[in-house]
This record gives C-alpha cells, sequence and structure tokens, in this order.
C-alpha cells in the first residue's frame, strides 16, 4: 500500500479501463503498486515524479 496521499497521485480511466496513470513522492520511500493482480515496488526519491503508464500497460 503506498503510504501517498491521494492527491499525489494522477489516473485516468476511462471506460473502466486504465490508460494513464502516475504519481509524485513526496516523502521518497518504497513505495507497492498493485493493478490486475500484478505487484510493482518502487524506490522513490523525495520530491520525484514517476510515469506509471509503461509499468501496467504492456
Amino acid at each position: 500500500m503506498c503510504p501517498w496521499r491521494i492527491r499525489g497521485q494522477n489516473i485516468t480511466w476511462p471506460l473502466a479501463r486504465l490508460t494513464k496513470a502516475s504519481l509524485r513522492s513526496k516523502k521518497g520511500n518504497s513505495c507497492k503498486i498493485n493493478y490486475t493482480g500484478e505487484t510493482i515496488e518502487l524506490n522513490t526519491e523525495a520530491n520525484g515524479s514517476y510515469d506509471l503508464t509503461p509499468l501496467f500497460l504492456k
């Protein structure tokens, strides 16, 4: 589970399908993200911005 506030995330989800996702780390910690049964762990940097789209949409 991500310890980030929801306002640090940007998700586009038209027609119940993820098309774009990004997030911003405020403190720079480890984060686990689960989507459709696939889990990805990111080691983030403080104030870093991350595009998650290529990680989940292959």
